[in-house]
């Protein structure tokens, strides 16, 4: 099979690591939905006019972005196109003391970077299950 029968939905896709994971993907003949928490995201992919790559409204703390990328998967992904892979890259990051950061930005860390993941994960489990894709988590501090 080659990769043009295959999707994969990247969170984080406009900056950094998954801007240039985004690129990369595409560049192999991956179509990849490129996840983005707002529109600044989506209007920044868009001008970047990359083929193979859809950008699509992703915030991780948002439950109607996520079901509304699930429902997009859902209805691309049929044979013979599969959904290989979903690439968690999106982060949010609160540094410094504990005695300094606020609360909320503490919370705010864990609503991206743990409950999210979890809520894309678990809605994408069928589609990655019926395609045998895979998941790959990326960290950072």
């Amino acid at each position: 099979m080659s990769n043009h029968n295959k999707c994969i939905l990247l969170t984080g896709s406009n900056s950094g690591i998954g801007y240039s994971t985004c690129k990369l993907l595409a560049s192999n003949g991956y179509f990849v939905f490129a996840g983005v928490k707002d529109e600044q995201g989506l209007t920044f992919l868009n001008n970047q006019k990359l083929d193979f790559v859809l950008p699509v409204l992703l915030d991780l703390t948002n439950k109607e972005h996520i079901k509304s990328v699930q429902k997009k998967i859902e209805n691309y992904c049929a044979m013979p196109v599969r959904f290989h892979a979903l690439i968690n890259n999106a982060a949010f990051a609160a540094g410094g003391p504990v005695e300094l950061t606020d609360n909320n930005a503490i919370r705010q860390t864990f609503e991206v970077n743990f409950f999210g993941v979890i809520e894309l994960i678990k809605a994408l489990l069928p589609v990655i299950r019926k395609d045998q894709g895979r998941i790959v988590n990326i960290s950072s501090t």
